[in-house]
């Protein structure tokens, strides 16, 4: 879960309840973990699985993997120094 929902006891408080944010543990508006997502990506690198196929074993929808994994997957093909000084696949 992205978020905790927390429930104060004190009846002169105005909140009745209050949700807790771990952006370490869950992306901003995100509903899978930040070690779930890098699980799913690994498994699409390294064993070639389908979305559907991890979204099935996460319990979750492929759309849901996918605005998850998604964000990640850009910022991974945009950093240029993966390629360790060597020449882009594709390009001279």
């Amino acid at each position: 879960m992205a978020a905790t929902p927390l429930a104060l006891p004190d009846p002169d408080c105005g909140v009745a309840t209050f949700t807790e944010q771990v952006p370490d543990l869950v992306a901003a508006r995100g509903s899978i973990t930040v070690r779930a997502v890098s699980w799913a990506i690994g498994q699409l690198r390294g064993e070639h699985a389908t979305l559907a196929g991890l979204a099935r074993q996460l319990g979750t929808s492929w759309k849901t993997l996918w605005r998850a994994i998604k964000p990640r997957l850009q910022g991974l093909a945009a950093d240029q120094t993966r390629f360790g000084g060597r020449a882009q696949p594709g390009r001279r």
